[in-house]
Formats: structure tokens, sequence, C-alpha cells
């Protein structure tokens, strides 16, 4: 039996058994994401509404009829279900935003060994249809919007918990990476400056944790023309009179060595 993937965190990215799928239509991919994201059956008439509002009925149909063809010929002909008026996709088709909406919460919730969190982590390639923008489809870039705007709230949240986790383990070289990888998805989250400002400070490097504030700073007044808080300048404070020593690098370091090392045997 044929294994199809679609993921649509970052660039669309369609395989069947590891090959890759030719389907570069913004329609067809929006019409799938639409279905992965809802995983419920989806009317048809709602459909035609969200994705060809300006098209007149009949002409709104025979686009979609168009569609769903090409999609069977791509992606297989079970690969999307039709009942009655409504669209699914089969329960055969795996999605990263269907695996990544489902198991993330209970992540969250959870006593969670950061080893999970990572796999899970790992199917974010970017927001939701990353570069896809339907012009005339004002419905659809609305529900887009706030798609990507939970999607995203949720990696935040799995990152931060990732953070925890590596604060207790005082893995710091990894600590600033996943503060790095907060920082890049919003440079406004001062929680993760303050996560970077102790990382580099714990890992030795007490210029770049200094420096950080200023980043800090500078990202707050441009975006928000607002000030970094008294918690992130409690934190440049420690890190400046010493109180906020360097711990070394645990595990991290040490599994990297214990990798690189030669056998004595």
């Amino acid at each position: 039996m044929s294994t199809l993937r679609l993921s649509f965190l970052g660039p669309v990215r369609f395989q069947r058994d590891n090959q890759p799928l030719d389907l570069t239509i913004a329609k067809m991919q929006a019409l799938l994401a639409y279905l992965a994201v809802t995983q419920s059956p989806q009317d048809r008439d709602h459909l035609l509404d969200l994705l060809w509002p300006e098209s007149a009925p009949d002409a709104a149909r025979k686009t979609l009829r168009n569609a769903l063809w090409r999609l069977r010929q791509t992606l297989g002909h079970d690969a999307i279900v039709t009942k009655d008026s409504t669209l699914t996709l089969a329960d055969g088709v795996w999605t990263d935003v269907g695996t990544f909406s489902a198991q993330m919460p209970g992540l969250l919730v959870d006593t969670t060994e950061a080893e999970q969190i990572e796999t899970v982590l790992r199917l974010w390639r970017g927001p939701l249809l990353e570069n896809i923008k339907l012009t005339d489809a004002a419905n659809f870039e609305l529900w887009l919007d706030a798609e990507r705007g939970r999607l995203g709230q949720l990696f935040v949240a799995g990152l931060r918990r990732l953070l925890s986790a590596k604060r207790a383990t005082q893995e710091w070289n990894e600590l600033n990476e996943v503060s790095q990888r907060i920082l890049a998805h919003d440079e406004t989250l001062e929680d993760a400056h303050r996560a970077l400002m102790e990382g580099y400070a714990r890992f030795g490097d007490r210029s770049a944790a200094l420096r950080q504030l200023a980043t800090l700073r500078a990202t707050l007044d441009r975006e928000l023309d607002g000030v970094p808080s008294l918690e992130s300048q409690a934190v440049y404070d420690q890190i400046q009179a010493g109180t906020l020593p360097p711990h070394g690098v645990k595990l991290a370091q040490s599994r990297n060595a214990a990798i690189e090392s030669p056998s004595s045997g």
C-alpha cells in the first residue's frame, strides 16, 4: 500500500512512497491544506465560497471539479473522499499539520521528555502554507492568518517547554539554539531574549550576554515602540555584577565528546 505524505508547514511538499509529487497550483494546495487542518467533511458550496468567491456559481463548480480531477490524478484516486456534497481527506493520508495539531497540545500539559517535544517540533519547517497568498479569496486569507497564529502559538509553546528542559539539565548551548529558534519566529518575545542572555552567561560568553539586552531594546523600540521590562534589566544587572556565573557546558557537550572521541579499546 502506498504512503501519501502532505506537508504544509513551511513550503508545501507532497510525497508518495518518499518520491516527490508535482502539484504547484496554489488553489489546489490551499484546498488540501484546508481539508488537512479541519480534518472533517467540508461542504462543496462552502469550499467554493472560500476559494472561488469571485467566480460565477457554475464556473466555480467546474473549477472545483477540474481541481479534484487533477488532485486525484496526482495524489491517487482514494486520497480525497467524496460523500454526498462533502469532501474530506482519506484517513490514511498523513499530514504534518494534522500530526502537529494533534500531538503538541498533549505534550504541553504532560510531564514530557524533551525528546518527544523535539520530535514534534521537527515537523515545523515554517508557517502554514508559507509564501502562499490568495489575493482573490479574502475569507480564505482571514482563515489562513488565524491558523498561522494558532499554530505559531503551539510552536512557541513547545519551544518554551524545551527551554525549561534545557535549563534544568544545564545544556546551555542547546538552550541558546532553542532561544534563537523562538526569536527567528518572533523577535519581540522578551522571555526568549532573557533566556539567550542567561544561556550566553552560563556558557561563559559574558559580552554576548550583555549585548543581547541592546538587541532586545532596539527590537522593542522598532517593532512595538516599547522598552525592556524590569525582569530583563534584572537579568542584565545580574550578568554585569557577576551573580549569574558560567556553569560550564554539560550533557550536550559531553555527548558530542563521546561521539567524537576514538575508542580506547
